[in-house]
């Protein structure tokens, strides 16, 4: 058993334009809160980190007090019965092997990259918006087409029926207009569905109501340049590329940082002190103030220097060959996105021609037929070939649109091609 979450949608008069939808996505994702939330947290983990390169101030303040106050034997030396001291120390670490600023790059390594995937999280907000609003205007197409199929399908079988009557129809061909009239009323049915579907789907993306449906899509740019320089592009442009290549960088500094460790560290500082004591017979009041230098060696801390050292060359490793993943994922998929929309777009020249071809064709016949030269088999046969170059072309025009979207995702310029340009979803 589960917990049904309410979906909260606000209602827009008339069809919802594409810009207003991909911002909605935006500010109604909560992936992106979540990048948000983390490069804040990055971003003061890179302040953190600085702290230990700046003076370090400290006060003590202390009270010893003895059981005994006599003098100590042998040594006639009087000793107090307390002790009351207060010292203010300010302290710089000159140089510690570069572990400091090893650090502090580290960390500022990891902010930018907890900003790249930032980026990359949006990129893919606006991405599945798209994404859906293609779909949904796809299977909106092709519920206009099954609703133009199942009246063309109803009336042929009207006309069957009475043409049948009449007796100039074979009761096998009544049959198949029937046949055809209910498999166009269970098309229509199933493609009202999908769009339901798909409605359902950007309304809990986007929090909107689109009960009145979306504007049409305006075309999507197309990026300039071959398959190779595109690749290339990918490589390096790509948010997600960005991303592992700061990581790298971060586990480099880190590496550089646990390195440093075995180096002993320069420290100098200045104190001020000042005691109170009061021995049996003696109230006695002391002021100091002094200046040190220390080298300060850790000789022994258990194989932490060691475990830190090849921790972090394990990292960096790892953080190379996710580099090298993200950047091949990135290329490759920008090459099969290009083909694509290659293919899709040779497929959609080719099935504007089959229309037309399939237009006429029907056209013909359906003179033919009410002048009795053609068979009514032959109507229904131009007619689903006509039925089936359309939803062909609709095919062929999308799967170019998600061709070119992938692209820009592959690219990183999904937003640009969205949000960026003059005119877009107005």
């Amino acid at each position: 058993s589960g917990i049904a979450l309410p979906i909260v949608v606000t209602p827009l008069a008339g069809p919802v334009p594409p810009t207003p939808l991909f911002q909605a996505a935006v500010t109604r994702a909560p992936e992106l809160d979540i990048a948000h939330a983390e490069e804040r947290t990055s971003s003061w983990q890179a302040k953190r980190s600085a702290a230990p390169m700046l003076p370090r101030i400290d006060t003590t303040a202390g009270l010893t007090s003895w059981a005994d106050a006599r003098p100590a034997f042998p040594v006639g030396i009087l000793r107090p019965g307390r002790e009351a001291g207060v010292e203010v120390k300010a302290e710089q670490t000159l140089f510690q092997g570069g572990s400091l600023l090893g650090g502090y790059r580290e960390a500022a390594a990891l902010h930018r990259a907890a900003e790249s995937q930032t980026k990359a999280a949006r990129e893919e907000v606006l991405y599945r918006a798209a994404w859906l609003s293609f779909d949904w205007q796809e299977r909106r197409e092709a519920l206009q087409y099954a609703e133009a199929e199942n009246s063309r399908r109803q009336g042929h079988w009207e006309a069957a029926r009475k043409r049948a009557d009449a007796g100039v129809l074979s009761d096998a061909d009544l049959r198949r207009a029937e046949a055809e009239a209910k498999k166009a009323s269970a098309d229509l049915i199933e493609a009202g569905r999908f769009l339901a579907e798909t409605r359902h789907r950007l309304e809990m993306l986007t929090g909107l109501n689109l009960e009145d449906g979306l504007s049409p899509p305006f075309p999507l740019p197309v990026p300039g340049g071959d398959r190779k320089s595109l690749a290339e592009a990918a490589r390096l442009a790509n948010p997600r590329t960005r991303a592992a290549f700061q990581t790298l960088e971060a586990s480099r500094r880190a590496q550089a940082a646990a390195d440093g460790r075995w180096a002993p560290a320069l420290v100098a500082g200045a104190a001020q002190r000042g005691s109170i004591q009061t021995p049996e017979t003696l109230h006695q009041v002391r002021r100091e103030s002094y200046g040190y230098l220390q080298a300060r060696w850790n000789l022994f801390g258990g194989g932490e220097s060691l475990a830190a050292s090849q921790g972090a060359r394990a990292k960096t490793a790892a953080a190379k060959g996710r580099l090298q993943q993200t950047s091949d994922e990135a290329a490759l998929s920008a090459s099969l996105a290009f083909d694509a929309a290659e293919a899709a777009l040779s497929v959609l020249e080719a099935d504007e021609a089959r229309v037309e071809a399939a237009r006429t064709a029907y056209d013909r016949t359906a003179k033919r037929h009410e002048a009795g030269m053609d068979p009514y088999l032959n109507l229904l046969d131009s007619a689903s070939t006509l039925r089936s170059a359309e939803a062909e072309r609709t095919k062929a025009r999308y799967a170019r649109q998600r061709a070119l979207l992938d692209l820009h995702r592959a690219l990183g310029t999904v937003e640009t091609a969205l949000l960026g340009g003059p005119g877009r979803g107005e």
